[in-house]
């Protein structure tokens, strides 16, 4: 019964596409830009990145309530699973990225550490969430990235029926994005991504006795960058970049399964319906990439 479709997770859009690149755009997007001016220092560089997100995430959560499947019989109370998405509080998430590049290639992996999220009274408990993710990048142009990434995160809770109802996400997601030069150090930068997801659930099943459900990942990112590169003079960086944008990132569900019950049997269901289910977290976010 503890369906959730966690947020996940979700994923990261370009961190810092200023020097002339654009960032990493696995999956996740999440990166560094610094490629295009540090090129000729090299064909193998290293990135070292960290974000704030400013995220509100509307995270599902399963719950129960009573019916009565005939309204003129009192008899016919029965119970019946409700799943919705409710708003949680506004947290800061740090997320710390490493990218490796090679020639027209990068590689990268960011985690996104754990933050409990306010529930304003739907659980019992605060939900915590974090999040891993790997990405493979190829820089089809000087300011176009095509990527693939794999991405991992949890939900410590998602019902107060059971006592450990933590849920996980995992997906892969093809992506892309870009930058392009505004004026002096200023750039405007894009990512897009989008993949398959799926949901797998702890402790108890869900209500058809399946304990996974497979959805659609998607997340977008756009904002501005600063290119500090002129700034470094004779420093041991090749470059170095700040970004500000907004964030986002949905998962959809469209089979999940409701079950209704009877009162003295509340673990099998007899009947079963479906419905579609959304969760998303969007916000503004800042960070700042180093290029080694």
């Amino acid at each position: 019964m503890n369906k959730t479709v966690t947020g996940a997770m979700a994923l990261m859009g370009a961190c810092a596409i200023s020097i002339g690149g654009p960032a990493l755009a696995a999956g996740s997007v999440d990166g560094a830009s610094a490629e295009h001016e540090v090129a000729s220092a090299g064909p193998v560089h290293v990135l070292l990145g960290v974000r704030l997100w400013a995220n509100q995430w509307d995270m599902v959560v399963a719950t129960r309530e009573l019916i009565l499947t005939n309204p003129a019989d009192p008899s016919s109370l029965m119970g019946r699973d409700r799943i919705f998405s409710t708003p949680s509080s506004t947290e800061i998430m740090p997320i710390v990225y490493l990218g490796l590049r090679y020639g027209k290639f990068i590689g990268s992996a960011s985690y996104f550490a754990k933050t409990s999220f306010d529930t304003g009274g739907v659980l019992s408990e605060d939900v915590d969430r974090d999040e891993i993710d790997v990405n493979i990048g190829y820089h089809v142009t000087p300011n176009l990235v095509a990527s693939l990434g794999y991405r991992r995160g949890t939900q410590s809770k998602t019902t107060d029926f059971a006592p450990d109802s933590k849920s996980a996400l995992e997906g892969v997601l093809l992506g892309a994005s870009f930058s392009v030069p505004v004026s002096g150090p200023f750039s405007a930068y894009g990512s897009v991504a989008y993949g398959i997801a799926r949901v797998t659930v702890e402790d108890q099943p869900l209500a058809n006795g399946d304990d996974s459900l497979d959805g659609e990942y998607r997340v977008a990112e756009i904002g501005f960058s600063y290119n500090l590169s002129h700034l470094l003079g004779g420093s041991v960086l090749k470059g170095a970049a700040l970004t500000a944008g907004y964030r986002t990132w949905v998962v959809t569900e469209d089979n999940v399964p409701i079950g209704t019950y009877e009162l003295d049997d509340p673990l099998h269901p007899v009947s079963l319906d479906e419905i579609k289910l959304r969760t998303a977290a969007d916000g503004f976010v800042i960070g700042a990439v180093a290029v080694f």
